[in-house]
Order: C-alpha cells, then sequence, then structure tokens
C-alpha cells in the first residue's frame, strides 16, 4: 500500500556528512480498515456483486513523512530556511511548516443533484485545531517552533534549505506543492546536537481526506484501496553555490524534443498534423476553420488566447470571461488543488478521471503548437492519471481491476457523490472497460521516460487482456456481438497503442482478433450493409468511438476487410444518420449527427433537437478523411470537410442565425467550464487530427 523509491540520490563530500532517508508513518490505530469497520463509508461497492465478495480496504493513517537524518557536525546555530521563513536552531530545538488550504463553506460547483453541505469542512473546528483566527478562508502556511504557532502567510513555495556556517548545506525541493496541500517540512537537532533531520511531510498530521466533519474528528487520511499518490523531489547536498535552478526545474523541467516534423514523418506520433498548414484546396472558410482549429487549442491553456465564455446553449448565467485550464486553478483553487484533486478536471457529474485521454490531447498540442504550458498541464494531467485515475488492483473481477477509474466520481468524497435514484451512496461507480484510455499515458513515457506512467498503460492492456479473454472467452468463440460497442473500440486502441510504444507483436494481434469476432462479426450478421446493430440502430456516438481505432487497425495491417468494414459502416451512416449543413428559416444549421436512435424514418423536423448533436464532427471528419485517401471519393472529401469546418466555426452552436457568428474560444462550453466541458473540449482536441493530417500541404502524407 505504501512504497518509496529514490531512482538516483546525491550524496555529499565525504568530509561532510552522510544522509539515511527513512519512511515514517503514522496509523490510526495501527489498524488497516475493511467494510466490517463502523467509519468504513468510502470506497467501491463489494467487487464481485453475488458470489464471494471481497471486503472493500481502506487505509487510514494520521501522517506520512520522509525523514533525512544528517550525520555530521552541526554548529550550535543552524540556519533553516522553511520556505520562505529562516529560522536558527540551537539545542534540542524543531520546526515545521505546513501549506494548508481551508475550503469555504460553498465551491463553485453547487450544480445540481451534488450534496455540498455534509461535504464541507467544520471551519471552526479546523481553525481551533491548527491554532488559526476562525475567519482565516483559502491558503495559508503555518510555521511552529517547538511546538508553538509563530506565524502564517498565504500560498508557500516548497523548498526548503538548511544553512551551515553560511553555505546551503542541504536542499529539498517539493514538485508542485501548494497545488498538492497539505504539504510540509519538518526539522529538528538530533539528541546529539550534532546532526539535525530534514523531513518531507507528504501528509502532514492534522490533515484530513475527505473534507467532511466525521474526517476531520477521525483525524485522519482515507486512502481507498487501489489508488496511489507518489511526489517528485530533489534532494541535494550543495556547500558551495545555490540549488535555486535546480530546484525550479521541478516545476519547469527541460524538455528536450524533436521539431514536430520528425514526429510526423518517421510516424514516431500518429497522426500528427503540423501547425500553420492550409487546406490543399483555396477555400476561405475551411482556411479560417484550419486556423480556429489551433486557436481552440490554444485557447483552452492561455487564457489571453481566448474570448470571453458566450452564453449560448442550455445555460444561461454567465459567471466567466475568459476561462483556461491554468486560469480555474487559480480561480477556483477549492476544486481544482489539493492532494486528491489536482490534475483533474469537473464536469456535471463530478471529477471526469481525464476521460477521453486528456493528458493525450495536451501532449499532442504541446508537440503540434510548440507551447510549453500544454507540457506542463499534461505533467500535472498525466500524474494524476496513473496515480489517482487508475485502479492499481488486477486480482479481482476482470470486469473491474486494473482499468481507468470511471468519469462520475469524487476521488472518494462519497459526501459529494451525486445521488443515484434519489439515494445518496456509499461508493463510486466502478472502473469498466468502456471508459478506459491509454494512449496519454505512453506518449508521457516517452517523452519523460516516467515509469509510473507505463506501468498505468501496460495495466489497462492486460485489464483488457483478462476482461476478453478470460471472462468472455474470445479465443474460444467464433464471434462475440457487443451492443455497446464503443468497449472493443477502445481494447483495439488501447492494444495498438501498448503495440506502438512498445513494439510487441501480441498486442496487434488481439485488437485484429476483438475487430473480427466483434466489430467486423457484428456488422456481417446484420447483412453486410454498414448495420453494426439490428436494422442499423446504432447511434453516431457509438460509432464515431470505433472510427480512429478502425483507421489506426488498417494504417497497421493494410487489411482489406477493415477498410471495406469502415467504407460500408461511413457509407450508411451518411446517408441514414446525418442532417447535412443547411438553411432553414434565415438561419443556417451546421451539420448533425444522430446521437439517439428511436425511429429511422423520422426527419429533422419530426425528432427531438436532443436527439441530434454537433459533438462527433470532428470524430467522423477522420473517419471520411481517412476513407477519401484510400479511395479519392469525393462524397467522403465533402462530409469530412463539412463536419470540420461547421465544427471549428460554429462548434456547440446548434442554430446559428448570423454566419458570420463564431463559437466562443477558451476552455468552456455553453458559458460555464463545468457542464458538459470537459468532454466536448476534451473530443476536439483528441479528435480531428487525422483529418488535419490528411487534407492538409499540396501533397498526401
Amino acid at each position: 500500500l505504501l512504497a518509496a523509491k529514490m531512482d538516483r540520490f546525491i550524496d555529499p563530500c565525504s568530509n561532510y556528512c552522510a544522509v539515511h532517508p527513512t519512511i515514517r508513518v503514522g496509523l490510526k490505530n495501527g489498524t488497516f480498515y475493511d467494510q466490517n469497520s463502523a467509519r468504513n463509508r468510502y470506497g467501491y461497492r463489494n467487487e464481485s456483486r453475488r458470489r464471494r465478495p471481497r471486503p472493500r480496504q481502506w487505509l487510514y493513517i494520521r501522517s506520512l513523512q520522509l525523514d533525512m537524518p544528517t550525520v555530521c557536525d552541526l554548529p550550535p546555530g543552524i540556519e533553516v530556511d522553511l520556505s520562505g521563513r529562516n529560522i536558527i536552531l540551537a539545542e534540542d530545538e524543531s520546526a515545521n511548516m505546513v501549506q494548508w488550504y481551508l475550503s469555504p463553506f460553498n465551491n463553485s460547483r453547487n450544480q445540481r443533484g451534488i450534496v455540498t453541505r455534509s461535504g464541507t469542512t467544520n471551519l471552526a473546528a479546523h481553525a481551533i485545531a491548527a491554532n488559526m483566527p476562525r475567519h482565516h478562508n483559502g491558503f495559508y502556511g503555518a510555521w511552529t517552533e517547538n511546538g508553538t504557532l509563530v506565524g502564517e502567510l498565504g500560498r508557500t513555495k516548497g523548498k526548503a534549505v538548511l544553512t551551515r556556517n553560511g553555505r546551503p548545506s542541504l536542499h529539498l525541493a517539493i514538485r508542485r506543492f501548494w497545488q498538492n496541500h497539505p504539504r510540509g517540512f519538518a526539522v529538528a537537532r538530533d539528541q546529539d546536537n550534532r546532526s539535525a533531520t530534514l523531513s518531507f511531510l507528504m501528509f502532514p498530521e492534522g490533515g484530513r481526506w475527505p473534507e467532511t466533519l466525521e474526517a476531520f474528528q477521525a483525524g485522519t487520511y482515507q486512502f481507498e484501496g487501489g489508488r496511489r499518490k507518489t511526489a517528485s523531489l530533489l534532494f541535494g547536498a550543495e556547500s558551495d553555490q545555490d540549488a535555486g535552478p535546480q530546484t525550479r526545474m521541478l516545476d519547469a523541467p527541460l524538455r528536450a524534443l524533436a521539431p514536430v516534423v520528425w514526429y510526423r514523418d518517421t510516424g514516431t506520433v500518429f497522426p500528427l498534423a503540423e501547425a500553420g498548414q492550409a487546406p490543399r484546396v483555396s477555400d476561405e472558410r475551411l482556411a479560417e476553420a484550419f486556423d480556429r482549429y489551433d486557436r481552440t487549442q490554444r485557447a483552452k491553456v492561455i487564457r489571453d488566447a481566448g474570448d470571453p465564455a458566450a452564453t449560448y446553449g442550455p445555460f444561461k448565467e454567465n459567471r466567466y470571461d475568459k476561462v483556461s485550464i491554468p486560469y480555474l486553478l487559480e480561480r477556483h483553487p477549492e476544486v481544482f488543488t489539493g492532494w486528491m484533486n489536482f490534475g483533474d478536471l469537473v464536469w456535471d457529474f463530478g471529477y471526469c478521471s481525464l476521460h477521453y485521454d486528456w493528458p493525450y490531447s495536451m501532449l499532442i498540442h504541446g508537440l503540434r503548437l510548440g507551447d510549453r504550458v500544454f507540457l506542463d498541464v499534461a505533467e500535472d494531467m498525466a500524474r494524476h492519471r496513473h496515480d489517482i485515475d487508475q485502479y492499481h488492483v488486477e486480482d479481482t473481477a476482470p470486469w473491474l481491476g486494473g482499468f481507468q477509474r470511471f468519469e462520475k466520481g469524487e476521488h472518494g468524497h462519497i459526501s459529494r457523490q451525486e445521488p443515484v435514484r434519489g439515494r445518496n451512496l456509499h461508493w463510486e461507480a466502478n472502473a469498466r472497460p468502456s471508459h478506459t484510455w491509454n494512449r496519454g499515458l505512453l506518449l508521457h513515457w516517452a517523452l519523460t521516460g516516467d515509469p509510473r506512467s507505463l506501468d498505468a498503460a501496460e495495466q489497462n492492456g492486460r485489464a483488457y487482456r483478462r476482461f476478453f479473454y478470460d471472462q468472455h472467452k474470445l479465443h474460444e468463440k467464433e464471434t462475440l456481438p457487443w451492443r455497446e460497442f464503443r468497449t472493443p473500440g477502445w481494447a483495439i486502441e488501447n492494444w495498438l497503442a501498448l503495440h506502438e510504444y512498445t513494439g510487441k507483436p501480441e498486442y496487434l494481434e488481439w485488437a485484429q482478433e476483438i475487430f473480427e469476432k466483434s466489430l467486423l462479426a457484428m456488422e456481417q450478421e446484420n447483412g453486410g450493409i454498414g448495420h453494426i446493430l439490428p436494422e442499423g440502430r446504432q447511434d453516431a456516438q457509438q460509432v464515431a468511438y470505433t472510427i480512429e481505432p478502425v483507421c489506426r487497425l488498417h494504417h497497421h495491417t493494410g487489411r482489406d476487410d477493415i477498410l471495406g468494414y469502415l467504407q460500408r459502416t461511413l457509407d450508411w451512416h451518411r446517408e441514414a444518420g446525418t442532417a447535412r449543413g443547411f438553411e432553414k428559416d434565415g438561419a443556417y444549421w451546421p451539420l448533425l449527427w444522430r446521437e439517439h436512435w428511436t425511429d429511422r424514418e423520422l426527419t429533422l423536423k419530426d425528432t427531438p433537437m436532443h436527439e441530434w448533436s454537433q459533438t462527433f464532427s470532428w470524430l467522423f471528419a477522420d473517419g471520411y478523411a481517412y476513407l477519401y485517401r484510400m479511395h479519392g471519393r469525393e462524397a467522403d472529401l465533402e462530409i469530412a470537410r463539412r463536419a470540420f469546418t461547421d465544427s471549428a466555426l460554429y462548434f456547440g452552436m446548434i442554430r446559428v442565425s448570423d454566419p458570420d457568428a463564431r463559437h466562443r474560444l477558451g476552455y468552456h462550453w455553453g458559458g460555464t467550464p463545468y457542464g458538459y466541458t470537459p468532454k466536448v473540449q476534451g473530443l476536439n482536441g483528441r479528435y480531428g487530427l487525422l483529418y488535419l493530417h490528411m487534407d492538409a500541404g499540396e501533397e498526401n502524407p
């Protein structure tokens, strides 16, 4: 449950001192808690619903810290800087600094269905425990010397320096320190007064999770089984120079990147459309769409690149001006910071667990556009993805173990969990194969070498293997119909990503087998005319999610049956599942897709508008563009260009009264950064690149 690893330790000179890191854990009564404990109200349900249930497991701890005792002669009064406050330690003295955040009673997520009252911190009790004024709210760093509070400030930096004889001796710096509050440092002279121990308080005593009165009274952090929390730190012994540049690199590490054309032309990252490209044809609106696609991506992370949030769509209130993801961190720290939440995004149903592969979207556009902020946001997201958003349990039910956590959760904060059918549930929805992505993890591993990302991605690959082969006996069957057929589509995507980044051939073999026995077999059983489901009642969402995995599978294999399946499916959908862009009553209606299927014969006029969507145009544009490059059919290119152009210009605008109007750029949709924003903005970042790759420049890439 707890592990520590130091990849490299910088030993000081032999004439100075030696350092021996140790981990110290404060357990609550020295016990682990399972589902039979009176206080256990968090976590998944029993992993097997009916037979042989395994109890949920939680670890309740009071603190976790890394101690670094020094073995050397120290002067009687050593100076220590704990994140901005200098302290002189005489004999038998100690000091610590902890970065806290006191949550307000209500945060920015006052949305329908979410319980807020029972999920807030008891401010008075917290203030008394921390010896803080009761009116205190927000970030503060509390300094204690010899057990007495001596001061406080706001946000503090994650750096501690021990100075000996006027020279910096020991440096300890922590990545994303205040963002992962509560965290802290401590220093104490040892009993012999010749040495001192410098400590990183990863989870300082007095903190708690979740932010409920119950957790506060228990005085514990509650760790759900299957989650991880890791930290990156820089520890060095520098007697003659300042380690400032090195410590600053924790939050802004150097990146060794090749030119984007190298990644594209070598096929190392596919598809990878170069930024600033023009379409192959002279078309003013299409050229504008190319430009707006890149601007749409930049506006998600660079606030000044965006527009004020508008109020079109289902939302009536506009509380925001320009919005970017880093801006949300500053404006709403009560939602986006904290050791469990930092790096994730929020939508209508809770934290989204970075669904639809946000780390990949950030990394791919960081490569394309060259803006450093993409890579920084991607780094924070990747860490959350491989720690918190991954279910690190594999010896369990095949439909659960090793998958990505579901998109409608609160990281274990069940008091804020959305009620289901009017009831508050004491568990979160299970991780599942229909909502698991690993390409972003693998690209992060390839660019940084972070083994935690590779580990989580390979867990996902094994999870799909167990799910389809062990549970559903794929290898023993001729066909495996799957009505929610995006699930085999995601299996293909996960296995192909692992094949591309690790080179192991078995992943490509598994991807071909699940395609043959599921997607292709279903389409053939229903007439071989593009009907994946009987009577062609598949909706745009399910079809859209399978498009890129099938294109990618053909890209790797060149198999005619894969391309034929893609052509028949998209041919059918173009004729039966779209309302192509048209003008009506003085307004322009962008290209729409039948998202929910009721009656195939209904027209746009007869079908309720909530059954039509523009959201999936980016994904269909990729598929039709790929078909065009394979067959050269103008009908495929025409609908691909229309889908891409309408989305780039009118994204989120179902009906456009002024054709010169444009959707607002930024991390918002319908006037809010919550709602469905992380889904729709995730999709337009994850997709559209295959189309750009196919329809840009004078020559075929």
